[in-house]
């Protein structure tokens, strides 16, 4: 998630204690695991959105609260933040009774042995170019961040190759099994981790969420166990699940409606360089 938000959360019987929720995107996996947590457990937040395609997070002002540049993240009353959706998802799950912890933790385990979100960020960042260009300005006007910025970038540039991608889908179908497993061993009437919806739950939605819409643009990319899919049914009426994927933002193709950012500004540089470069090729000529 991204962004500032108000969030207030019950604690005990005590009064309430304020958080703000930092950064969200409303197609992030991770962001929508976290959200969706929050919503199972009534907490009340607002979501300040990062346009990941368009390279926000990579804003000095981002940048600063998360150095690693990745979503979501929360900022609790008392100015912590929280960069890490399975951190966040523990902290606010205040649902989950303490003798489902353990389960719960070991199928967190499961659903954090691979990279899911790995679909979408190759395809973002195959112009890395454009990533160069943005971040080679960013430096030169925030210096206190540039090894921040280099680490960024050299993360992007392994992110996008064959090799280093084609290593990546073997363990998250693992990761889908091994969560298939799981359910085949749940007692009737309960729930992945035992008789309470916990974070553990939330996850394995999300997860097979995920990876139903990435098979509808190629279904070679992994298998669904039917397993998977039944849970799935069970639980996508349900209203915290329901809100998660309920966020009004438009999506228009590469970029957000009514608003320029870095690529839209790195663009139009390489575009207007393209246009001077034949301008002056005929004006010679």
């Amino acid at each position: 998630m991204s962004g500032f938000s108000a969030l207030q959360r019950k604690v005990s019987s005590r009064v309430l204690s304020a958080a703000d929720l930092d950064s969200d995107e409303k197609f992030s996996l991770y962001c929508q695991l976290a959200r969706m947590v929050m919503h199972e457990n009534e907490i009340k937040f607002e979501s300040h959105y990062v346009d990941l395609p368009n390279g926000e997070q990579l804003n000095p002002w981002f940048a600063r609260i998360n150095p690693k540049m990745i979503i979501p993240s929360v900022e609790i009353g008392d100015g912590e933040v929280i960069n890490d959706s399975r951190i966040i998802m523990k902290h606010f799950d205040d649902k989950c009774p303490a003798n489902q912890e353990k389960r719960v933790e070991e199928i967190m385990d499961i659903c954090y042995s691979c990279d899911l979100g790995w679909f979408s960020t190759v395809a973002m960042k195959k112009h890395i170019w454009l990533w160069k260009m943005i971040q080679e300005s960013l430096i030169d006007e925030n210096p206190d961040l540039r090894d921040v910025y280099l680490e960024k970038l050299a993360t992007s540039e392994k992110d996008v190759s064959a090799a280093h991608n084609l290593t990546r889908r073997e363990p998250v179908q693992k990761c889908l099994n091994d969560l298939a497993e799981v359910l085949k061993s749940r007692k009737p009437q309960e729930w992945a981790s035992g008789p309470v919806f916990t974070r553990a739950d939330a996850s394995i939605a999300i997860y097979v969420r995920w990876v139903k819409w990435q098979l509808a643009w190629d279904s070679s990319l992994l298998e669904l166990p039917p397993s998977l899919e039944k849970f799935y049914e069970e639980v996508k009426e349900r209203p915290s699940f329901v809100k998660t994927l309920d966020v009004d933002i438009k999506w228009v193709g590469f970029y957000w409606d009514g608003q320029l950012r870095p690529v839209q500004r790195a663009l139009a540089v390489a575009a207007f360089s393209v246009l001077v470069g034949i301008s002056y090729n005929l004006y010679s000529k």
